[in-house]
């Protein structure tokens, strides 16, 4: 099927900013996706420049399909006037079908996160090198509507107004993912939740902290106006007050909205805490030359990477809005600072306590122009000094 994608190189990780090659068919995870996998472990034995050389450099029209294709050959592009389309594998072996060398000479074309979706491209690859020398990394983004919709392609069309999230996080040193998987994954940008809330759901109390302002949660119910509650820590205790409450200074410990927003916290720090057993590390890196490029953190779980997005953090204290920086003490320190104490413990609370002084400690400290890696245990230090 002629699903189209491109193959590129990351060059922004938050929003998505990519630099790549058309491919035209079958751009799925499960067709290009699974295609790049087997190239970089088979063809080019975990070579990613290498690989990124061929299928980006010395092809710029881009690619017909390069599935299931032997790369020993020569690639170029077959015209099929005299066989039936579908008998590919029948016109000239299984070579990589380019659009620059064969029947085709094509012009160049650079596809980014600028054209990409307006010219129909539903998915894309992108490549980066990560902080830890043993790992390489392929983003699997999709393109979405702003409804919130994914975005279908044909014939060359699609939404110029459409968005680029990511999808999947593939380590290409670990296991192979299952591609079935990633052909039906949500997105993994905390924002899309966001836009959901604010569509609206049926059926469910929803908690959402209330941004910019302290310890302040919303409680929408399936039914009716939502609902404030206000969290106060005095002496280590939690005291709740709610907007339902008869009397206006009086805390509402037991009101529905109240065990809501207990029961929401209770979640997200059980859930920080199974996480932290599994293993956590935090490393940073720069795409791009000489250490200058656009800032990007992981968090590694049990091994597996994923990416550190800025957004929940900027949901309790916007410093900066774009996003995550180290080395010095700033605003783009401290939204890094929040983000990691945020994910490590699930306590939004005490990370916004916290952070100022984890920033000063630990995340203006870091190289600024080289990557690093903290291990959990080096976080797990920090908190305990300063938590007990």
């Amino acid at each position: 099927m002629s699903t189209r994608g491109v193959i590129a190189r990351l060059t922004h990780v938050l929003p998505p900013r990519f630099c790549g090659r058309y491919h035209h068919w079958d751009s799925y995870p499960s067709g290009l996706g699974q295609t790049l996998w087997k190239l970089y472990h088979d063809h080019f034995n975990c070579d990613l420049n290498a690989m990124l050389r061929v299928l980006l450099d010395q092809h710029p029209a881009g690619w017909s399909s390069i599935n299931g294709a032997d790369f020993n050959l020569v690639s170029g592009f077959t015209e099929l006037t005299s066989r039936k389309s579908e008998a590919r594998e029948e016109a000239d072996g299984l070579r990589p079908e380019c659009y620059c060398h064969g029947d085709r000479c094509e012009e160049a074309w650079e596809v980014t996160e600028q054209n990409a979706s307006g010219s129909g491209c539903e998915w894309a690859y992108a490549f980066a090198a990560s902080a830890h020398p043993k790992h390489d990394v392929m983003l699997v983004l999709s393109s979405y509507r702003p409804s919130g919709q994914k975005m279908i392609g044909f014939f060359g069309q699609g939404d110029p107004q459409a968005v680029w999230l990511v999808v999947g996080v593939v380590d290409l040193k670990r296991e192979e993912p299952d591609w079935d998987e990633l052909d039906e994954a949500r997105p993994l940008d905390p924002s899309f939740d966001t836009q959901r809330f604010e569509r609206g759901a049926q059926g469910q109390t929803l908690v959402h902290r209330d941004e910019g302002r302290l310890g302040i949660y919303v409680v929408r119910p399936p039914q009716g106006a939502p609902h404030y509650v206000s969290l106060v820590r005095e002496e280590g205790q939690s005291c709740f007050y709610c907007t339902c409450s008869p009397e206006e200074e009086a805390p509402s410990p037991d009101c529905e909205h109240s065990r809501a927003v207990r029961e929401h916290l209770a979640k997200r720090q059980e859930a920080a805490q199974a996480r932290r057993r599994l293993g956590l590390e935090y490393s940073g890196t720069r795409l791009g030359s000489e250490g200058h490029g656009a800032p990007v953190v992981w968090v590694w779980e049990a091994g597996r990477p994923n990416l550190l997005h800025p957004q929940p953090s900027q949901r309790l204290h916007n410093h900066s809005p774009c996003g995550h920086e180290w080395g010095y003490e700033g605003s783009g320190p401290a939204q890094l600072a929040l983000a990691i104490l945020l994910d490590f413990s699930g306590d939004e609370e005490l990370s916004l306590k916290l952070h100022q002084k984890f920033k000063r400690e630990v995340i203006a400290k870091l190289p600024r122009e080289e990557s690093w890696s903290l291990s959990g245990e080096r976080i797990e230090g920090f908190w305990q000094r300063h938590v007990s």
